[in-house]
């Protein structure tokens, strides 16, 4: 892992400049309790992605001052970063020159995410991401380890010092990812070239869905009724041999109408409403039938899939 040399840092308002001047090795920061000492350390923090400072707070800061600027060195190379106190402070702008230089160069604006990259590639620090668990659900995700992650262990919060809060411990989504984050200054830690892990996400998420989709199935199957299907064939070869026996009925009472030339008989009236009637009722439970069994062949289809899930599991 590379080095991040401090060089200078600059607080800048519309009427106001004040720049410190750091040296190689070890830098102490003196002065009285409200000399602002902490407040250095603050800014150098929040140009490289902690939180808003608290302007309420730091009263002079808000009135003289909208925007910090930190030079740096990293391999040799200098980089100007600077970030806004006030308006669009979640951009990051970077300068390839030296902070004194800088009105000469256009600056690289990306948002926290892009810089954390940009400061790991840098480093020399391979992208890490670490699989967890969804809230509330049987899924995994990826999360990276971010320039923030490696900031714990080398820019300390004095008061957490000998606390259960060391390495903020006690905050959950940061200290799960403390022993990884550890590993990767360490150079302990693979990098996962043949993204792995997010096929394991994918895996997973997928398998869970067909979980969901195999349970829903099962519930479904066991309150079904299977014989509906077949009480419904039942109902319609009774209407066919009904309509079958007004059809002979029919045929019949034709034939006596010819030899009375054409009379027409009440009775042959109702057989034919009757036929009617009938024919309408086959053509219902044909429908009936064949939507039954397009939902019997999906059940088995479903089936057949979690047939071959349990298998593979």
């Amino acid at each position: 892992m590379k080095g991040i040399y401090v060089s200078k840092l600059r607080v800048e308002g519309e009427h106001y400049r004040r720049t410190l001047q750091f040296d190689r090795g070890l830098n102490i920061i003196a002065g009285d309790i409200y000399s602002g000492k902490s407040l250095v350390l603050r800014l150098i923090d929040y140009i490289f992605g902690k939180g808003k400072i608290n302007l309420k707070v730091q009263k002079a800061l808000d009135l003289y001052c909208d925007k910090v600027f930190l030079e740096i060195e990293i391999s040799g190379k200098i980089y100007t970063f600077r970030r806004n106190l006030k308006k669009a402070s979640s951009k990051f702008y970077i300068y390839f020159c030296e902070l004194n230089r800088i009105a000469d160069f256009t600056p690289k604006v990306i948002d926290k995410g892009a810089f954390s990259n940009f400061i790991l590639d840098l480093l020399g620090m391979p992208s890490c991401k670490i699989l967890r668990h969804k809230r509330n659900s049987p899924d995994r995700q990826l999360e990276t380890i971010s320039i923030r992650d490696i900031f714990r262990f080398v820019y300390i919060d004095q008061h957490d010092l000998g606390t259960n809060n060391f390495l903020k411990n006690n905050v959950e989504n940061k200290a799960r990812k403390n022993r990884p984050t550890f590993e990767l200054i360490t150079n302990f830690i693979v990098e996962d070239k043949e993204g792995i892990k997010e096929k394991i996400v994918e895996e997973t998420s997928e398998v869970n869905n067909i979980g969901k989709i195999v349970s829903g199935l099962k519930t479904y199957l066991s309150e079904s009724d299977f014989m509906t299907l077949e009480d419904t064939k039942i109902k319609r070869t009774f209407e066919q041999e009904k309509l079958d026996n007004l059809i002979i009925k029919k045929e019949n009472f034709i034939n006596d109408i010819k030899k009375k030339k054409g009379e027409v008989s009440p009775v042959y009236k109702q057989i034919i409403g009757d036929i009617r009637d009938i024919i309408d009722k086959v053509g219902s439970i044909n429908k009936d039938i064949n939507d039954l069994e397009l939902d019997l062949s999906a059940k088995k289809q479903l089936l057949n899939t979690y047939i071959k899930e349990k298998k593979r599991n």
